[in-house]
């Protein structure tokens, strides 16, 4: 329901006592809090990533596509933290961690 709503203005109108408010805030900018990383270990039968990807899913299927594995194999570990979006350095780390056979973190 808005204030534009007819059945909403009919409210207002009815009630005995109406209280209004303004709401101020200030701009905030919307920056990340952590440094752009990422860290993926890649093993024979399994892929773990820990990225600043915005969710699980965008992780594992950025991994899955640039090392050419099934996603099923792909674990993304949740991050507590920002929620940037940490895609390119979350490329560098799988193919890094693919080439050398260990664990790398990317900033």
């Amino acid at each position: 329901m808005t204030k534009e709503d007819p059945k909403a203005l009919e409210a207002i109108a009815a009630s005995k006592k109406v209280v209004t408010a303004e709401y101020e805030r200030p701009f905030k900018s919307h920056l990340r809090m952590e440094p752009i990383n990422a860290t993926v270990r890649v093993q024979d039968d399994r892929v773990d990533v820990w990225s600043l990807a915005q969710d699980q899913s965008t992780a594992i299927l950025l991994v899955a596509d640039q090392l050419g594995v099934d996603a099923k194999n792909v674990h993304a570990h949740k991050m507590f933290l920002g929620g940037a979006d940490g895609t390119g350095v979350t490329r560098q780390a799988a193919e890094l961690s693919k080439r050398l056979m260990l664990s790398v973190k990317v900033f």
